[in-house]
C-alpha cells in the first residue's frame, strides 16, 4: 500500500481565560498583582513536553518571583475547563492546538486579549515578543470574533501527516503539495 503524505502546522497555544483574574488587569497580567498564576497544561506529567514546559516555568518563577501552578490535565483540558466557565473558578491559563480552543474559548468570547502580551520582552529578553520568530506563526491564526484581539499566542508548532492509499480508485492524488497551512474558518 503506497502512502503519500502531506504536512500541516497546527499551533499549540497558551489561551488566557477571560473569567480568571486576568480580566481585571492591564497588560501588564493577573500575575503582576496576584504573584502567582494557574496553568492548566494539555500535556501529561510524564510526556517529554512536560518536560520543557517544567523547565520555563522554573526559569519564569526564578525571574519574575511568580508562582506558577502547573496542573498536567492531558489532552481533555478542554472538557474540563468548560464546565467550569460559570464559576469564576478557572485556570489563568490553558494551552492546547488553536483548532480546539478557538470554538471553546475565543469564538464565545471567554479568552483574554493578549495584545499587550505581545508589547512586552520575554522574560529576560530585551526584544518585545512581538519581534521575535514566532510572530511569522500569528498571521495565519485565526482572528478573534472582533476582529482585532489577539487571543492566543503559539509556543510549539506541530505537524500533522494526512495519509491516503494511492491505490484506491476512488481517491485522486492533490495537485499540488502546498507547504503553507491556513486554519479551518471558524
Amino acid at each position: 500500500m503506497k502512502r503519500t503524505g502531506i504536512r500541516l502546522a497546527a499551533a499549540v497555544a497558551v489561551v488566557a481565560v477571560a473569567v480568571t483574574s486576568l480580566s481585571s488587569c492591564g497588560d501588564s497580567g493577573a500575575a503582576s498583582e496576584s504573584r502567582s498564576l494557574t496553568y492548566w497544561s494539555m500535556w501529561t506529567e510524564n510526556e517529554p513536553q512536560a518536560a520543557v514546559l517544567k523547565s520555563a516555568v522554573a526559569d519564569f518563577e526564578k525571574d519574575t518571583g511568580i508562582k506558577v501552578d502547573v496542573q498536567w490535565q492531558g489532552r481533555t483540558v478542554l472538557e474540563k475547563v468548560a464546565p467550569t466557565l460559570i464559576t469564576g473558578k478557572v485556570p489563568d491559563l490553558v494551552d492546547h492546538t488553536d483548532d480546539k480552543l478557538y470554538p471553546t474559548l475565543a469564538q464565545p468570547g471567554r479568552a483574554r486579549d493578549l495584545s499587550g502580551v505581545l508589547a512586552r520582552p520575554a522574560t529576560g529578553e530585551k526584544e518585545k515578543l512581538s519581534d521575535t520568530g514566532m510572530q511569522r506563526y500569528m498571521g495565519q491564526l485565526r482572528k478573534s470574533p472582533d476582529g482585532v484581539g489577539t487571543w492566543m499566542i503559539p509556543y510549539e508548532v506541530l505537524s500533522v501527516g494526512l495519509w491516503y492509499n494511492g491505490a484506491d480508485k476512488d481517491v485522486k492524488a492533490p495537485a499540488t503539495w502546498t507547504t503553507s497551512w491556513t486554519p479551518a474558518p471558524p
